[in-house]
C-alpha cells in the first residue's frame, strides 16, 4: 500500500504563504524501481517488446473488474499462466487477484480470456490484441 506524507513549510518569501510537499514512502518506491529493472532485463533477455503502459493496464483492469471477466495471465517472470476468478488493482500499478500475489503491470506478458467483451475494451484502449474463434489475448509484450 502506498504510505504518502504531508508535511508543510512556511516559506521564508512570503511570510503569511504555505507550501505543501508530498513525500512518498522511500522503500515503496526503491522496490518498485528493482522490480521494474528485473523487468526490463527479463525482457531484454528474452527479446520481448513493452506494448503497453501502466495507465492502459490500470485502465483496461478497471473495465475488466467492473464487467465481471474472468483473466488468464502470463507474466514474463513465471513459466505457466496462472487462470484468475478476480483480479483487482489494491494501489498503484499492481494487480493482484486470489491466485496470485500483487505484481507490477510491468511483469504482464499477456492477458486472455474468452470473454469476446475483452477484445471491445482492449480496442477502445488501444492496446494490442490477438482474438481467435475461442479466446481474446491483449498483449502487454510481444
Amino acid at each position: 500500500m502506498e504510505t504518502l506524507t504531508l508535511r508543510r513549510y512556511q516559506t521564508d518569501i512570503l511570510r503569511n504563504s504555505w507550501i505543501c510537499i508530498i513525500f512518498c514512502d522511500p522503500k515503496q518506491n526503491m522496490a518498485d524501481l528493482v522490480s521494474r529493472n528485473k523487468a526490463r532485463k527479463i525482457s531484454n533477455q528474452r527479446n520481448l517488446v513493452a506494448l503497453a503502459n501502466d495507465t492502459k493496464w490500470k485502465e483496461f483492469f478497471s473495465e475488466t473488474k467492473q464487467q465481471g471477466i474472468w483473466l488468464e495471465f502470463k507474466f514474463i517472470d513465471v513459466a505457466e499462466p496462472t487462470k484468475s476468478t478476480q483480479s483487482w488493482v489494491p494501489t498503484g500499478y499492481y494487480i493482484e487477484s486470489m491466485e496470485f500475489a500483487p505484481e507490477l503491470f510491468v511483469f504482464i506478458e499477456w492477458v486472455r480470456s474468452d470473454d469476446k467483451t475483452l477484445l471491445e475494451i482492449a480496442e477502445r484502449i488501444g492496446l494490442v490484441f490477438l482474438s481467435s474463434d475461442k479466446k481474446v489475448t491483449v498483449y502487454g509484450y510481444k
